[in-house]
């Protein structure tokens, strides 16, 4: 039954699992290292470059779709 639940596409059981898994990510940072710093350290690398994708991203212009040729 937890399996099933865990394994579930549930976007309502997807967003009830993901802090779980983060926590824990975390603790094992914390267990391994003896401190947060490096959780913080990984946290904020991986924002900076989601967040300079996305601007890449947004400023490149999409070209324009090639157009059908009618018979």
């Amino acid at each position: 039954m937890l399996l099933n639940v865990l394994a579930a596409k549930d976007p309502a059981t997807e967003r009830q699992r993901r802090p779980v898994d983060y926590t824990y990510g975390g603790g094992l940072i914390y267990d391994a290292l003896g401190s947060y710093n490096m959780a913080w350290r990984i946290g904020v690398a991986v924002g900076l470059a989601a967040g300079i994708v996305e601007i890449a991203f947004a400023l490149i212009k999409p070209t324009a779709p090639p157009l059908m040729r009618t018979a």
